[in-house]
């Protein structure tokens, strides 16, 4: 996957912020936005009798 990466700073502080962005409508900005959702997911075992 090819991807942009932009770090903010912020003046003072040693907190920086990553930013990850993908060439609008390509391939990689699907597969980036399956990431976006990939493990938010709340799995439930299912009880199987």
């Amino acid at each position: 996957m090819t991807l942009d990466c932009d770090i903010l700073t912020v003046a003072g502080s040693d907190l920086r912020i990553m930013i990850y962005t993908a060439e609008p409508d390509s391939p990689d900005a699907e597969r980036l936005a399956l990431l976006t959702v990939l493990g938010t997911q709340t799995l439930a075992a299912r009880d199987h009798q």
